[in-house]
């Protein structure tokens, strides 16, 4: 068994993301009745987790996700989608905002890329050189080498030294990244 903080499995991420996650623009499975994931906050951090975001699109989903309330089954507490969207404002721009960049590049350098059919309504600038780092980092660590050149450092200073990266990259790209994500409006490009 192979025991690890869970800050530190995430340095794994330039390394061994997939093509298709990349490619998404889908991070809270818009189109589905009922969605379910981590709820990223510090108030529930420091609780100790095991909180999630339950996102219900239908009457008919919203019925069961009641019911299942009213028979105790599961413990909700409403939150504001503002509030919510907070939570993961990293992964929604990682996702609508940088997805779109991403394909957008690959098409422009005759790779396959997806046309979902939407963009997003405004990207500055700076988001674009911000994208470039992040997508540099993902070519440079899909490599054999690099992948190779990590396995070779011990967990403890390769998981110590990637949390002190992220957090500093973090502060850095956070004004960029949030920048505009509150009011974020996807473009429809194509008709039905």
């Amino acid at each position: 068994m192979l025991r690890s903080k869970k800050i530190y499995y995430n340095f794994l991420i330039p390394f061994f993301v997939t093509q298709s996650s990349l490619q998404s623009m889908d991070f809270a499975n818009e189109f589905c009745d009922l969605s379910v994931g981590d709820a990223w906050s510090p108030k529930f951090e420091a609780e100790g987790g095991g909180h999630s975001v339950v996102v219900t699109r239908s009457a008919e989903m919203e019925a069961i996700v009641a019911a299942m309330v009213e028979r105790g089954a599961l413990a909700l507490d409403e939150v504001d989608p503002l509030t919510a969207t907070e939570m993961h404002g990293h992964m929604i721009d990682f996702k609508k905002r940088g997805g779109f960049i991403r394909n957008r590049w690959r098409r422009g350098l005759g790779l396959r890329a997806p046309d979902y059919g939407i963009r997003p309504e405004n990207i500055p600038a700076s988001r674009y050189l911000v994208e470039l780092i992040i997508s540099g980092l993902f070519v440079v660590g899909r490599t054999g080498l690099a992948r190779w050149i990590v396995a070779q450092i011990p967990e403890r200073v390769i998981g110590a030294l990637f949390n002190r990266l992220r957090l500093s990259w973090k502060a850095a790209s956070k004004p960029t990244k949030r920048k505009g994500l509150g009011n974020l409006q996807m473009i429809e490009t194509r008709g039905d």
